[in-house]
């Protein structure tokens, strides 16, 4: 674990440095995937089932953890956005156990799914957790 990922050295450093509890931080990537087959092969070549060296993966075990059909209708990538912001305004901090990137995922899951009963990938984080999304 020597060398360090590539991914690694092109990130700017404030986006590498530890994490502030009293601030919420949001990265959101738009995927080129059409479909849940072509975001896992997306996830698998680029993981260490891929045969990659170590400085060039990106995910050590990725797991699809669900998938659902998107509920909501015409939204906009601005829409998205500002959902997302007014997300924020609610869960302003960072918790390991409370609210960190597992619990947003749910939420935003739960969002755009019109789920209720989503929860976190980790079996850890479940009996602390709420649903935080209005569905």
């Amino acid at each position: 674990l020597a060398d360090e990922p590539a991914l690694w050295k092109c990130m700017q450093p404030n986006l590498v440095t530890p994490w502030d509890e009293t601030k919420t931080e949001v990265r959101c990537i738009d995927h080129a995937a059409r479909n849940k087959a072509e975001f896992e092969e997306y996830l698998s070549k680029y993981s260490k089932k891929s045969g990659l060296p170590l400085t060039h993966q990106r995910f050590v075990e990725p797991t699809v953890y669900a998938s659902a059909p998107v509920r909501l209708r015409r939204l906009s990538e601005r829409d998205l956005a500002g959902h997302i912001l007014n997300y924020c305004r609610r869960v302003q901090t960072y918790s390991q156990l409370n609210s960190n990137c597992q619990t947003f995922t749910a939420d935003l899951f739960a969002f755009l799914a019109g789920s209720r009963n989503i929860q976190p990938f980790s079996e850890m984080l479940r009996p602390m957790y709420k649903q935080h999304s209005k569905c």
